[in-house]
């Protein structure tokens, strides 16, 4: 997580970069792709500590949100994971011959 880059840059560079990998990945021929995202992009991080089902309807937290005062560095990374997520699932939506899917582990280990 860029501790220096501006709320704008982190979720424009999740978003570009989500669509440009599923817009070539298509015009290449590929079929099926599998997306790795992070729990993290599911909901705010509040919410996992609340007695609720954290689901594919969880309202995520906007754009906007990451221009609050009270956003946090890892607020942004978090938004920026969200709105990642929703534009794969809206390419998803979009080309519905497009086999996509998506695995949320809440921690990985290791290098890289």
């Amino acid at each position: 997580m860029p501790s220096s880059a501006t709320p704008d840059v982190v979720l424009d560079t999740a978003v570009t970069g989500t669509t440009r990998i599923l817009e070539d990945a298509l015009a290449t021929g590929v079929k099926k792709l599998v997306i790795t995202e992070n729990a993290a992009s599911l909901a705010a991080m509040g919410d996992y500590w609340k007695d609720k089902t954290i689901a594919e309807t969880i309202q995520h937290l906007t754009r906007e949100d990451a221009f609050k005062p009270s956003a946090s560095g890892f607020d942004v990374y978090t938004i920026s994971k969200g709105l990642s997520d929703l534009t794969a699932r809206n390419f998803k939506r979009d080309q519905p011959d497009f086999d996509v899917a998506f695995i949320y582990p809440s921690l990985i280990f290791g290098p890289g």
